[in-house]
């Protein structure tokens, strides 16, 4: 067996692992959870303006980094657990012809799935901790309602619910093509409900943070309308992405091919009116009232709506260019599409949230060019 370099090596565990896909998921969560904080802003003093931005940063950087372990790992437990079906049907697999060692690539799998819950069940503990310069020593570990405080229950309930759909997807994928479709989907729906639950923390007292008591929480929040239609809506263009996903492997022509294009095209179109038919009051794009006194006007915001669904439209007529030739070129193109959507979602409530899902999909496709998507 031919002995294979250090950069074929590293080149191989970053397909196996999609890393091009990454900026996606940081995309639903920063979304997601700016959502939140914007519909359901803090409305108590806090030590200042700074430290507030420092607490986002850092929950995102945890929940961004717990996520993408989560995700890394799923791929290649997924990998390792098709290792069988790779050898008849697509011998080349990095899994199959030893370039990456199975045993291996299932261990990295089932530590960075490990390190993802963990990470990303002490987000919000970090981002009070650090900032706040919380003293560690002030923690009481055997108070359990301190400790639930502190982490945060329904996150926390919700990450763990994410992980066990991921290995669940990974481990049974290839038992029913149909339920590893709504699997997948699923998956991105519940990142964006973990992502929204994360921002939902009201703070009280945070001037005068005491070791008994830190923060209060709304629950069942995430359940409103406000995050299940965006939630729904990056898992329906999932489960549609999925499905051509599924037959790449094949030369057959897609058989729903308008059905596919038609409801990629209008998924955010659709999403945008059910969510100002349900709850227009909570969002700047149809509450004027909702709009931040002197950053920009509805006019403004609107254009920049308009403007956001015709990037989306004009990628998506390109990602469906290639789908009669190739497929897994429209599914890379596609994939790198969540952010579009994203940044349509972004555009009802904020400008600059949209740039900055906007160099999230450049970053996806620098990284396409590095490892395969697929």
């Amino acid at each position: 067996m031919a002995k294979h370099s250090f950069g074929e090596k590293s080149l191989a565990l970053l397909a196996t692992g999609r890393v091009a896909n990454l900026p996606t998921v940081w995309s639903n969560v920063i979304v997601a959870y700016c959502l939140t904080i914007t519909i359901f802003p803090i409305g108590v003093s806090m030590p200042s303006e700074e430290t507030l931005f420092k607490y986002h940063c850092w929950l995102l950087l945890f929940a961004c980094f717990g996520c993408s372990c989560l995700y890394i790992g799923g791929c290649m437990l997924g990998d390792y657990r098709d290792v069988e079906f790779d050898r008849q049907h697509r011998p080349k697999r990095p899994l199959v012809t030893g370039l990456l060692s199975p045993s291996r690539v299932v261990i990295y799998a089932i530590t960075l799935i490990m390190l993802g819950f963990l990470i990303g069940g002490l987000s919000v503990a970090a981002a009070l901790i650090i900032p706040f310069n919380f003293p560690l020593s002030q923690i009481d570990f055997s108070n359990t309602t301190q400790l639930l405080n502190l982490l945060q229950i329904t996150p926390l309930c919700l990450l763990g619910l994410l992980v066990i759909i991921i290995v669940y997807y990974a481990l049974f994928h290839k038992q029913s093509k149909l339920f590893a479709l709504f699997n997948m989907s699923l998956c991105r729906t519940q990142l964006i409900l973990f992502a929204a639950a994360l921002g939902i923390p009201i703070f009280y007292g945070i001037s005068n943070i005491s070791h008994t008591s830190i923060l209060n929480y709304i629950h069942y929040a995430w359940l409103s309308p406000v995050f299940l239609i965006p939630a729904f809506t990056i898992g329906l263009y999932t489960l549609l992405l999925a499905s051509v996903a599924a037959t790449e492997s094949n030369k057959d022509k897609i058989k729903f091919s308008k059905i596919l294009k038609t409801g990629m095209f209008l998924l955010p179109l659709l999403a945008v009116c059910l969510l100002a038919l349900i709850c227009s009051e909570s969002f700047p794009l149809f509450n004027e009232q909702t709009l931040i006194s002197g950053a920009y006007s509805l006019n403004t915001l609107r254009l920049y709506f308009l403007g956001t669904l015709v990037v989306y439209c004009g990628w998506m007529l390109y990602a469906f260019g290639a789908l009669p030739h190739d497929k897994p070129a429209f599914v890379s193109r596609a994939l790198a599409g969540f952010c579009l959507l994203d940044a349509c979602f972004a555009a009802t409530y904020s400008l600059t949230l949209p740039l900055v899902c906007l160099i999230l999909f450049g970053l996806a496709l620098l990284l396409q060019k590095i490892a395969p998507a697929t």
